[in-house]
């Protein structure tokens, strides 16, 4: 068991403001790495109610594998479209899951897209959480 927070996260809070939102959380985890954090983003899910493409219930359908098999590559242009064609409009990419070092190389290959805007930064104890809007252009 972990503890959890009761009230909700910066991050959180702004996205229950945002109407018509389906979230991926990031990263997600491979085939290998099932299932990662996905229990950690389905229990913040309370916080928002908005659809989430991360799941976590003990089993893993194997479209869902498909899915965070291709967007653990986030956020090369599979991985982008994969999210895409799968309805998400927003992402949350976490500084603490991706590492420093990673999250930098995200963040400056996510600059370089037209296809994806930043939305918000959220501070996550320490870390950093950043919040991308999907605009469909490339």
């Amino acid at each position: 068991l972990v503890a959890g927070p009761t009230a909700a996260p910066a991050a959180y809070a702004w996205l229950r403001a945002q109407p018509l939102v389906v979230l991926a959380e990031l990263p997600m985890p491979g085939r290998a790495t099932l299932p990662l954090h996905e229990a950690r983003f389905a229990f913040h899910s309370i916080f928002h109610w908005h659809p989430l493409v991360n799941g976590y219930s003990g089993g893993s359908s194997d479209r869902y594998v498909a899915l965070a098999d291709v967007a653990s590559g986030f956020p090369a242009d599979a991985s982008v479209r994969a999210l895409q064609e799968a309805g998400v409009t927003h992402t949350f990419v976490h500084e603490r899951f991706f590492g420093r070092h990673r999250y930098t190389q995200v963040l400056e290959t996510l600059r370089s897209r037209t296809d994806i805007a930043e939305s918000g930064r959220f501070d996550d104890d320490g870390f950093e959480i950043r919040a991308y809007r999907f605009t469909r252009g490339r």
